[in-house]
């Protein structure tokens, strides 16, 4: 009994982790839509521009720890190279700002 316990408990806590990183992979790729949406194919605020820059340092973070996880290993890798991309062009003292009003002239 104790063991039928102990494999449901572990089935659950699996199916939980798998429906976290679904969530965070869904909620990412939103994010990314949006600041390319909101912040760089139109001008934007510094502070709407940081903001989406801070939630996407923390799914590079959370993607991170994906990276060598059997059946996310290719997807996280993928999310983060595209994190990455943005967070490196877009995000900084700058950011998607300086590049819009660069592209305007």
């Amino acid at each position: 009994m104790i063991k039928k316990i102990l494999a449901l408990g572990l089935f659950a806590m699996i199916g939980c982790g798998n429906q976290v990183y679904v969530n965070n992979e869904r909620h990412a790729t939103k994010i990314l839509n949006e600041h390319a949406d909101n912040c760089i194919a139109r001008e934007c605020s510094v502070g709407r521009n940081n903001s989406y820059c801070a939630l996407l340092r923390c799914y590079d973070k959370f993607f991170t720890n994906y990276e060598n996880v059997n059946p996310y290993k290719e997807r996280a890798r993928k999310i983060r190279e595209a994190i990455n991309h943005h967070i490196e062009n877009y995000c900084g003292p700058d950011g998607a700002i300086k590049w819009n009003k660069k592209e305007k002239y």
